[in-house]
């Protein structure tokens, strides 16, 4: 057989309808055999029938040549393969994390691609990938596609959420909270739950901050305490702590501080020092004084030495007084203070005060007067109580001129102590003693 051509011999024939004697219709008619092996022939063959119809050459067709044709120009290339094992879905890993291996099966080279949550490590065969340890209580999914030469194997991935957790802190009592300065408390929220909720008193305020929130309690302006609970609540766990804020005190001082004392208080008789007028009865007017501060506090004084006393109190002459206390200031009554230590601050009338516990000795003062006429049993005891009132922790003065409490006695004083006296010292007794 001769050499074959590189290129398709093509021939147009115009063909009839064969039928009996009919026979083909050329174009072009011409030897087959006058062309030789190096010749490059460029026609074409048109059927004009529905029957087949060839030219031939030397027994081989002209559609075997185009076929050796197409097999001669092309190149050719082996087909891309791919296979994953295991190709499955990789379901209910581990909120703690897991591995799985995969061995890749292929002739071209390849690429991964996976969720954040999962790394991947290049190993013989394959390749290995891990998946995290999941810190959210929620679940988490993707898939895992492995592609090459134009080939994509894949398979879903599904990460169960971790238990649900959540804490706060800090998390104990938020208690005695100032009646006022829209005092803050900062909580931090630790919770692998997509989100919680906050429930609190309504006059605490809540706003969003990173990490938790904060509470901002609004001045209370009662004289009354009040309390609640704060609860957070994610995915139906709870973390609460109590909180409590402290009452606007009533106040009817021109002082900002305020005393008393714990435990057993004592008061000695009185020691009279050089010579007074017998209507100066300080032992009667004492003893009357004490009953009077006994029933507005609600409380004891026990009798005592005068040396080993809580309250000693001290008579005399203005000159002996002023002796005695050192002072050197006219004076009907003095009162000087024990030792002191801060025990809260407080608020009243919008303003914090300062609450002192009294130990030690306290002195008092009381002389028989400038105007001695004018000195009666009355105007001694209004002062006895006035000078024991601040012993006792009433360290200023009351603002009505007609009270005990006054910075200066009337003469119309007897003693007698108003409802308001009474009660700006008994709050404190009653709530720190």
């Amino acid at each position: 057989m001769r050499k074959k051509l590189s290129y398709v011999i093509v021939v147009v024939l115009i063909l009839s309808i064969f039928n009996n004697a009919a026979g083909y219709a050329v174009s072009n008619t011409f030897d087959i055999d006058q062309f030789s092996d190096d010749d490059i022939v460029a026609e074409t063959i048109w059927l004009t029938d529905t029957n087949e119809a060839f030219a031939t050459w030397d027994g081989i067709s002209m559609d075997s040549l185009q076929y050796e044709e197409a097999k001669t120009t092309s190149s050719t290339q082996s087909s891309a393969t791919l296979t994953i094992s295991p190709s499955t879905a990789w379901t209910g890993i581990s909120a703690t994390g897991a591995t799985r291996t995969i061995t890749v099966t292929t002739n071209v080279s390849y690429t991964v691609s996976m969720p954040t949550w999962i790394t991947r490590t290049n190993v013989t065969g394959g390749f290995r990938l891990e998946a995290a340890r999941n810190p959210s209580a929620a679940a988490r999914s993707g898939t895992v596609s492995v592609t090459g030469g134009g080939i994509t194997r894949s398979f879903s991935v599904s990460q169960v959420g971790a238990p649900p957790s959540l804490s706060i802190s800090p998390s104990t009592n938020w208690i005695n909270i100032p009646a006022i300065g829209n005092a803050t408390r900062t909580i931090t929220v630790t919770t692998n739950i997509p989100s919680y909720t906050v429930s609190r008193p309504s006059w605490l305020t809540v706003e969003n901050v990173s990490g938790g929130f904060r509470l901002t309690a609004q001045s209370n302006t009662a004289t009354t305490a009040r309390s609640g609970t704060v609860t957070v609540t994610a995915n139906g766990i709870p973390a609460s702590f109590s909180v409590s804020q402290n009452k606007q005190y009533f106040w009817y001082s021109d002082g900002n501080n305020v005393g008393f004392w714990s435990g057993i208080i004592s008061v000695g008789a009185p020691e009279i020092i050089g010579a007074v007028p017998p209507s100066f009865n300080l032992f009667n007017r004492a003893s009357e004084a004490q009953t009077i501060w006994m029933s507005a506090l609600g409380i004891a004084l026990y009798p005592n030495t005068h040396t080993n006393a809580s309250i000693q109190i001290f008579g005399g002459s203005l000159a002996e007084m002023q002796k005695e206390s050192g002072d050197s200031r006219d004076f009907a009554g003095l009162c000087s203070y024990p030792s002191m230590a801060t025990v809260a601050s407080i608020a009243a009338n919008n303003t914090m005060r300062t609450v002192y516990r009294f130990s030690g000795r306290s002195k008092t003062f009381i002389t028989y007067g400038i105007e001695p006429d004018y000195w009666t049993e009355d105007m001694i005891r209004a002062l006895v109580v006035h000078e024991l009132g601040h012993a006792l922790g009433s360290m200023g003065h009351a603002p009505n001129i007609n009270a005990t409490m006054y910075y200066k006695l009337q003469w119309t004083a007897n003693g007698t102590l108003s409802t308001n006296e009474a009660r700006h010292l008994r709050q404190i007794y009653d709530d720190f003693r």
